[in-house]
């Protein structure tokens, strides 16, 4: 008889102390390499992010060189541009500047300023300047008319030049943000039909925001040529008008990178 209840104490015990702590390390080493592995993939991010709205700039320089022009403003683009003899590819209106709806909305392909937005890239890419537009379509869509952006949504551009003969133009850059006049290309912008964005277009942590402020310019939301989204406290975008709001997890920010 003891021995049985021996034997069946035996088969009740559980893990020991030391079984339980390498139990503990193991689930926190997976933890951890999980944490690791997605800070990882949120600074490849922002790297590749940054690195295309350098060589977007790059890319303006570049065709401006070869066509002393504007590329989405380029008024003779269906005769200059290689392959820019078809729909989506328009003219500009030639004013010098690239026309954008308010608010940094979406704008489908056509002649004249109403569609310089998407334009733009189109006549880079049919120049071959820049990749990942697929140039086929009129209607506004990533990967068709506007390039994605590695940190998510889309990328945008339009110039904030207050210009009295044109509609539509205004200092006031993604979430309000007031920005000098000029050429601004947007990132962490999604895209009108786009999953998630229709009521929030800010799609950018402020973590993600602020690296790449610092790895292209000088970490304040408000200055240089890098501008941050506007809205400060609870979970927007800036702490105040020099500081982004790192201790948001919230998406309530997208960037302007300046591009002249």
């Amino acid at each position: 008889m003891n021995d049985q209840n021996l034997k069946a104490r035996k088969g009740e015990q559980g893990f020991t102390l030391v079984e339980l702590a390498v139990v503990m390390i193991i689930i926190g080493l997976l933890i951890g390499g999980i944490l690791k592995g997605q800070e990882l993939i949120t600074n490849a991010r922002v790297t590749a992010t940054a690195t295309q709205l350098q060589s977007m700039s790059a890319a303006v320089n570049g065709f401006r060189d070869a066509y002393n022009a504007v590329p989405g403003d380029m008024v003779n683009a269906t005769t200059r541009i290689p392959n820019c003899t078809a729909v989506p590819c328009f003219d500009g209106s030639g004013d010098g500047i690239v026309n954008r709806g308010p608010g940094w909305a979406d704008a489908a392909a056509a002649d004249g300023a109403a569609g310089e937005g998407s334009n733009f890239f189109i006549h880079l890419a049919r120049s071959n300047f820049i990749t990942g537009v697929d140039a086929s379509a009129v209607g506004p869509a990533i990967g068709v008319t506007h390039p994605a952006a590695p940190i998510g949504g889309a990328f945008h551009v339009g110039d904030t030049t207050i210009n009295a003969g044109s509609a539509g133009f205004s200092t006031a850059g993604p979430g309000g943000a007031a920005m000098p006049g000029g050429l601004w290309i947007v990132a962490g912008y999604g895209m009108t039909g786009q999953v998630g964005t229709a009521n929030n277009f800010l799609l950018m942590d402020a973590v993600s925001a602020v690296r790449i402020d610092r790895k292209l310019d000088d970490g304040s939301p408000s200055t240089g040529s890098v501008i941050g989204s506007a809205g400060t406290g609870g979970d927007l975008c800036r702490l105040n008008a020099t500081a982004y709001n790192e201790q948001s997890t919230i998406s309530k920010c997208a960037i302007a990178y300046a591009l002249r």
